[in-house]
């Protein structure tokens, strides 16, 4: 009886060692099938320390997301086809990345000669900017909070709705 015992835990033993070591076998040889390097729109996308970094006109642009990893967004937005635009937020929705995602943005367009304003989407809570909707003269990308990730567009607004840093990334792409 004992040899029984003594003989099941020896077969357990070695079970359990050849499990952990296939498992570590397994993911040493695995290694990041992931790309480091992506071409969008004419332009090379390289994986870096910081996330996704690429190149254009003498400057470094960095995102959290390739454009690859976006395609799957839904997105529709109007071209831009103005040198002043609104970017209007909810006041009570104003956090630090909302804040982050709205100045990344202002600096993009900045370097392709759109001057972008802040704006309030609502009066309540705004500070002294001004207050905009989606019927403004201007065009609008407004700001909300929402469950859905998605870019789409309401009257004169491209509205950017979801994670702001992914649909940030997404918008910057365009």
């Amino acid at each position: 009886m004992k040899e029984k015992k003594d003989r099941k835990g020896i077969i357990l033993t070695l079970f359990i060692a050849f499990i952990m070591i296939t498992s570590v076998l397994g993911f040493v040889f695995s290694g990041d099938n992931s790309q480091s390097s992506v071409e969008y729109n004419g332009y090379t996308f390289t994986r870096s320390d910081n996330g996704w970094v690429t190149y254009v006109r003498d400057q470094y642009f960095y995102f959290t997301y390739s454009p690859i990893d976006l395609e799957g967004v839904s997105f529709n937005a109007f071209p831009i086809n103005s040198e002043k635009i609104y970017i209007a937020y909810n006041p009570s929705e104003m956090d630090a990345v909302l804040q982050n995602n709205i100045e990344r943005l202002r600096y993009i367009l900045s370097l392709n000669g759109i001057i972008a304003y802040p704006a309030c989407s609502i009066e309540i809570g705004c500070p002294n900017i001004p207050i905009v909707n989606c019927d403004s003269e201007f065009p609008v990308i407004s700001f909300k909070k929402s469950e859905q990730e998605r870019i789409f567009i309401d009257g004169n607004c491209s509205v950017v709705e979801g994670l702001f840093v992914k649909n940030t990334d997404r918008l910057s792409y365009w």
